[in-house]
């Protein structure tokens, strides 16, 4: 076969022999057709009284039996030169399947079941399922980063922010009102006069009157280059008054001219030994204004919580539709992997790695004493019942959605501009429609149907109970398990994890 005579006559280059894989093998048996035995004769199948096709696949059982027996040298064995049948010796463990019974042979009627279920104790594939998740998460820096680093630098961002005072503090009328580098004063036949020292410039000009220096300031605004000219004065006008000029680009400028003005009397009378300072100083804000305040920064610390969780998602649908892309979950079923061990592996890895950055979050909201998450007890079983519900819900219509896709980039990145529509362009639409009167009632409605999404879910709980929060000084303060609250969206994801979970098994069961 391999002369270069037999090459030439045949017309070919190359010859290579390979052994079957265990897939090869398996799928032979699962999907074998044209069988006409029954059980007895599939049991005690002897090769001299079979056809040539017979035959074969009784050789493939063999060697399904060989191969098993090498993966599990212990629980085979050999007695006076006997094979036990290889049903004795495999734990046939996958609940709620139609399996041989250790003691019944291998036959076709039971072939694919035995291919597509346990090979090993359900335990054993759980802990197997899980330690696989775990090395592949310490290579995925995608998910890393969309479910740890992400979620902390936007916490830590609109909690720094909440903590910024609200109230109006006190304002020096000087001339380092703006923070410029210099100002200048442009002053109109004040011959007499002592200004602030602190002018950088003094531009005086000698015009008839008021008016005419008022042309010349706006002729001139561009003249004086990298200084400030905020206020400006006309002296000894045509009826002996001094005219105050103040430039309206500035909020305090009119305060800020005169003070200029009574500052320079001061001056002018102690011969520059004493001057004045004025500050204004409002008073603190009322409860209706603190609460209004604080309702507007609690949309904004909404916000930059909501946003990375409605990215977290996306990081686990990616991974099931990567193995189901690259044929990693068809080999594991078909090497014997129980499905349900598959689900409830990734489920748990999913929701652990999940509840890590829950951990995280509650850590954060601790530290910069957020009473809405905290606060009390009521409060902080309220937000970890919200945060958990979306998890499980999060998951499950993630799986549940990642059989309409067969490229994981795919999936991922339509997940993620979903969950961002829904958990955050929605939530805030819906949020502004409630409080206007001609779209409240469309609101009430769409809310109902929104609320199936897990990520709305979670935003318009989030939005809620901040709300609520912010305005418990006016109208005391409510549950978060208040229908009118999160009590509802807490329901519907409760309800719809079941379901997204339910339907995802329906889906891939093997039958």
């Amino acid at each position: 076969m391999d002369s270069e005579v037999a090459k030439a006559k045949l017309k070919y280059s190359t010859v290579s022999l390979s052994v079957a894989s265990l897939e090869d093998v398996f799928l032979a048996i699962a999907h074998q057709e044209g069988m006409d035995l029954d059980d007895e004769e599939m049991a005690n199948m002897d090769p001299a009284f079979l056809s040539a096709g017979e035959a074969k696949v009784a050789d493939a059982f063999k060697t399904l039996e060989l191969a098993y027996s090498r993966m599990h040298p212990k629980q085979s064995r050999v007695s006076q030169g006997n094979r036990v049948p290889l049903t004795t010796a495999i734990d046939m463990s996958s609940s709620g399947s139609s399996s041989p019974s250790p003691s019944s042979p291998i036959t076709k009627a039971n072939a694919s079941d035995l291919v597509v279920g346990n090979c090993g104790s359900f335990g054993r594939q759980l802990k197997g399922m899980l330690m696989k998740r775990l090395h592949h998460g310490h290579r995925d820096y995608c998910a890393l980063a969309i479910q740890i680093i992400a979620p902390i630098l936007c916490i830590v961002l609109a909690l720094g922010l909440s903590t910024i005072s609200s109230s109006p503090g006190k304002t020096f009328y000087d001339n380092k009102l703006y923070g410029s580098v210099g100002q200048m004063l442009s002053a109109n036949n004040c011959t007499d006069a002592e200004w602030d020292p602190d002018f950088v410039t003094i531009d005086n000009q000698d015009v008839n009157s008021s008016f005419s220096f008022s042309e010349y300031l706006l002729e001139s605004y561009s003249e004086h280059g990298s200084l400030e000219r905020m206020v400006s004065f006309s002296c000894n006008d045509d009826f002996d008054n001094t005219v105050l000029f103040a430039n309206a680009s500035g909020t305090f400028t009119a305060p800020q001219a005169l003070h200029q003005y009574y500052r320079n009397l001061v001056r002018r009378a102690t011969n520059g030994e004493a001057t004045i300072t004025t500050a204004q100083w409002p008073l603190p804000y009322t409860e209706r204004q603190q609460t209004t305040y604080d309702a507007i920064a609690s949309l904004f610390v909404a916000l930059f919580v909501l946003i990375p969780f409605t990215f977290i998602p996306s990081t686990f649908v990616s991974f099931v539709v990567r193995e189901r892309e690259c044929k990693s979950k068809h080999l594991q079923f078909v090497s014997g992997a129980n499905y349900t061990a598959y689900w409830l592996g990734n489920f748990l890895f999913d929701l652990s790695s999940y509840l890590i950055t829950v951990g995280i979050a509650f850590a954060l909201f601790a530290y910069f004493d957020q009473d809405w998450a905290v606060g009390s007890v009521t409060g902080g079983l309220g937000t970890f019942t919200l945060f958990l519900l979306y998890g499980l819900s999060g998951i499950g219509f993630a799986y549940l959605v990642s059989f309409l896709f067969e490229v994981h980039s795919t999936a991922q990145t339509v997940i993620m501009m979903l969950n961002f529509i829904s958990g955050f362009l929605l939530v805030i639409l819906m949020y502004f429609f409630r409080n206007i009167d001609s779209m409240k009632d469309f609101a009430e409605y769409a809310v109902i149907v929104l609320r199936a999404v897990p990520t709305f879910a979670l935003g318009d709980g989030l939005f809620q109970m901040l709300t609520a929060n912010a305005l418990a000084p006016l109208v005391g303060r409510k549950s978060p398990f208040d229908t009118d609250i999160a009590g509802q969206g807490m329901f519907y994801m409760a309800v719809f994890s079941a379901v997204f979970l339910a339907a995802t098994m329906f889906i891939d069961h093997p039958s």
